[in-house]
């Protein structure tokens, strides 16, 4: 990503407009749609279709915000992206026609043009030096149980959260997703350095305390635990280890955007 500076390195990439490469056509959806979701929404938040699942050709998302749309179409997690709260709050239904044929990459560019297209976005890349975790494989090497069933399904991994230890269950996670979800757990960035590329079923128990993504009700503090630190529970049960370290990290600013999406 070349040299890192001390507080940020603009990087000029791509961040929408991509194009397919054998024909030179913007990839876009062959139709779509966007609404405000409603408060009561009865599924919550939740993809459905979609390249690389049963139904390729129609995609949907419920009850999404404008952040976690971002982190959908450029593969991201929540602290890549830095929009302040211009993008947080409003909840979208997203429902769009993909033509067949479709990857999956080929599939967030489509996310991406729209979502530049409907929100007037003004997006950037760019390098940060900040504090972060590493996800690598630990010295035994992993003891990861590799998924036999169908394909995963986005929303792969759950968190049980008690008042003194959480449980967290895979079944067909890859482990960006689980870098993701220790992302949100810590209230950390988690880079993977595994170099891992199955999908994974798993399940352990790990102590809250510590972990600031998982509060009580009011900002309390966990309850002590008998169970091991997540540090502790990865390396044991999954052979991974979680090291604090400081490196580069790919942002996607948000420099300008309208709140509320153009009309279909």
């Amino acid at each position: 990503m070349g040299r890192v500076l001390s507080a940020a390195a603009v990087i000029f990439l791509s961040v929408g407009g991509g194009f397919a490469q054998d024909t030179g056509k913007r990839l876009e959806y062959e139709a779509a749609t966007i609404r405000p979701a409603a408060p009561d929404h009865p599924r919550g938040v939740g993809q459905r279709g979609g390249p690389g699942t049963r139904d390729p050709t129609r995609v949907t998302y419920g009850f999404f915000p404008l952040r976690l749309l971002l982190m959908e179409a450029y593969d991201l997690t929540n602290y890549q992206i830095d929009a302040q709260a211009r993008i947080d709050g409003d909840r979208f239904d997203i429902i769009a026609t993909v033509p067949p044929g479709t990857t999956i990459a080929e599939g967030r560019v489509m996310l991406q043009n729209f979502l530049i297209d409907r929100f007037h976005l003004k997006l950037h890349r760019e390098t940060r030096n900040i504090p972060r975790y590493e996800l690598s494989i630990a010295k035994n090497g992993p003891k990861l149980t590799p998924h036999a069933g169908p394909p995963p399904i986005p929303g792969n991994i759950n968190v049980a959260v008690s008042k003194d230890h959480n449980q967290m269950m895979a079944r067909g996670a890859p482990i960006k997703d689980l870098a993701r979800v220790i992302s949100d757990d810590s209230a950390t960035p988690v880079v993977d350095k595994t170099g891992l590329t199955g999908s994974y079923d798993f399940s352990f128990f790990y102590s809250r305390e510590g972990l600031d993504g998982f509060r009580q009700p009011g900002g309390q503090a966990p309850d002590p635990s008998d169970a091991p630190t997540l540090a502790t529970a990865l390396e044991e049960a999954l052979g991974l280890k979680l090291e604090l370290k400081r490196g580069p990290l790919e942002m996607l600013v948000v420099d300008a955007g309208d709140k509320t999406p153009s009309q279909n």
